[in-house]
């Protein structure tokens, strides 16, 4: 029992100790219309993106959900459940193989399982709320009826002059779909991709405009804990990545510093 108090000590003690993070999302959209030999395309790394047909048929808008202050913390809370029930887990797991008869056995077995089963479902669900909502919205901007077909898989809409089709998109998706004014004299054809996650980051700055990011070298992943290599500075508007060098940094830090002491 002792040492279990220690471990859990540890877990405390390292949770503090980290510097402070954030999640930061990733957003891929795309638009490509085709009418005969007109391509006209939009792609952008925004949380909305929008592309209209050239004679006013109809417009395009993507919508991926925005990672405000609300939704990290339900990140983070979900992320701290999956490592309370692994810690639950184990233990569970070292009290079985501890059992003196095999009536204890058996309950702290099936303890086990069950404890198993929901860190599975506290891992589902934290995945889940890194993954974050997309809506695609079409447009009928003209005053005739629209036809909206989905090629792939089979759908077919009708959209009144001036109404809106809203449609989910799978996290990610391609769509592809013909749109038409329903005497078919007008044919489109669109091509709508997106797709989104969210990326967990040691944050070292932030203002209103931007974060500035530790990268570290030679790691398994970008935001691991390793040998700091450079930072990132990620813009809050655009999400446009700038590598910046350790000295760069620094010098950037002396500046904000520089210009802090400078109002007071």
């Amino acid at each position: 029992m002792r040492k279990l108090f220690i471990l859990i000590g540890l877990m405390i003690t390292v949770e503090i100790a980290m510097a402070k993070t954030t999640y930061i999302p990733k957003y891929t959209s795309y638009i490509h219309i085709v009418n005969g030999n007109d391509t006209i395309v939009v792609a952008d790394s925004v949380s909305e993106i929008e592309l209209a047909e050239r004679s006013g048929l109809f417009s395009i808008r993507v919508e991926h959900e925005e990672v405000n202050k609300e939704k990290v913390k339900a990140i983070k809370r979900a992320k701290r459940a999956v490592g309370w029930m692994s810690f639950s887990a184990a233990m569970s797991s070292v009290s079985t193989s501890l059992s003196s008869n095999n009536l204890q056995y058996y309950v702290r077995s099936q303890n086990t399982n069950v404890a198993f089963h929901l860190l599975d479902l506290y891992n589902n669900n934290a995945i889940k709320e890194q993954k974050l909502n997309t809506d695609v919205w079409i447009d009928n901007t003209s005053d005739k009826e629209i036809m909206i077909n989905d090629t792939e898989r089979g759908l077919m809409w009708y959209v009144k002059p001036r109404q809106t089709l809203h449609i989910t998109p799978n996290n990610p998706d391609v769509q592809s779909l013909r749109i038409s004014d329903i005497n078919n004299q007008n044919v489109n054809y669109a091509v709508i991709a997106t797709g989104n996650y969210t990326l967990k980051w040691e944050v070292e700055w932030e203002d209103s405009n931007s974060w500035i990011v530790s990268i570290y070298k030679d790691s398994y992943n970008e935001y691991a804990y390793d040998k700091l290599d450079r930072y990132r500075r990620i813009n809050k508007a655009t999400f446009v990545e700038e590598d910046m060098t350790i000295d760069e940094y620094k010098s950037f830090i002396a500046e904000e510093k520089r210009k802090k002491k400078m109002k007071k």
